[in-house]
């Protein structure tokens, strides 16, 4: 999963990385605090080309300047000119080492760069000095993501929900990391709490079907999967989950009633009663869906568990 990249003056609520813009630089003879400014301004509206211009004419003027240093990194870094912007990072951190901003912007360049490992460790770096900043944090998730740390990457997400509560797109991307960890129910909560702001998210919708056919819920993951595809109907994967949660909910009840497949198709249509509202009652329809995922190992284990429940309850399939 990837999560956005950010570089230093990128987006608005960056406080680490703006009040480090603000502070003084250099002794001059003129105070180059407004036009860092406004480059800083011309960084957050994605005008690259002439935040460049600006940021090498004021660096020409502050070569010693930390924050100078920092605005041009960020431009050349959103002007996709990575190796430009790492070496105008490090001349910023050399003339303030504990610069957070220039962290940040330095493991955005690396990341730009391939150089994955060496990115995550200057987000790191960026995050022990501001623990609270989005833009550290933020690409921290994204590059533990890109590394394949899932785990990692759904701890530093956690970080930025706790900062950043009411941020559904956070929240998704943390659900995603989640899953990706195998924590099935980890990602139904964090979807659960998506859903309840936004239930139009159909891709939130998706996962948390995913999750409660991993947990062996499979009507309420039909549910789900159902509700993505009136959303997202040009989306083969909505139907494709319905499909699966259907067949392992039937076969879960055949199961239980019946034993094992195959099935006699009176007892199968007599099970697709309970799914009228979806129009499923008919047997041969059933048993296409059972030649496509009867024999997978993985339905096959959840079918299994299910009979087992549903013995143990006394018959009543759950």
């Amino acid at each position: 999963m990837r999560v956005a990249v950010r570089v230093c003056f990128a987006l608005a609520g960056l406080a680490a990385c703006r009040e480090e813009a603000q502070g003084g630089g250099a002794p001059a003879a003129e105070d180059p605090g407004p036009r860092i400014a406004s480059v800083r301004a011309l960084v957050e509206a994605g005008d690259a080309k002439e935040a460049v211009a600006r940021a090498e004419t004021l660096v020409a003027g502050w070569p010693d300047s930390a924050q100078a240093q920092l605005v041009l990194a960020s431009a050349y870094e959103l002007d996709g000119r990575h190796a430009e912007a790492l070496r105008a990072a490090d001349a910023a951190l050399a003339a303030d080492p504990r610069s957070a901003g220039a962290l940040v912007t330095r493991g955005a360049a690396l990341g730009g760069l391939g150089r994955v490992d060496e990115a995550i460790e200057a987000s790191r770096e960026a995050v022990a000095l501001a623990p609270d900043s989005r833009a550290a944090l933020g690409n921290l998730a994204a590059f533990l993501g890109r590394s394949g740390d899932a785990r990692g990457q759904a701890e530093v997400l956690g970080r930025l929900v706790a900062l950043e509560p009411d941020d559904l797109d956070v929240r998704e991307q943390r659900a995603r990391s989640l899953a990706a960890t195998g924590d099935a129910a980890g990602a139904l909560a964090e979807g659960e709490s998506i859903v309840r702001v936004d239930p139009t998210r159909a891709g939130v919708r998706l996962l948390m079907a995913a999750a409660l056919l991993d947990l062996d819920r499979p009507e309420e993951a039909m549910d789900h999967a159902d509700a993505a595809a009136r959303l997202r109907p040009e989306d083969p994967a909505a139907v494709e989950l319905f499909r699966a949660a259907f067949y392992v909910a039937v076969a879960s009840r055949l199961s239980c009633a019946h034993g094992p497949r195959p099935w006699l198709d009176a007892d199968i249509e007599t099970e697709l009663e309970r799914y009228r509202r979806q129009g499923l009652r008919d047997a041969s329809a059933f048993l296409a869906i059972d030649a496509a995922y009867g024999s997978r190992p993985e339905v096959r284990a959840r079918i299994a568990r299910a009979a087992t429940r549903c013995r143990n309850a006394g018959g009543e399939a759950p």
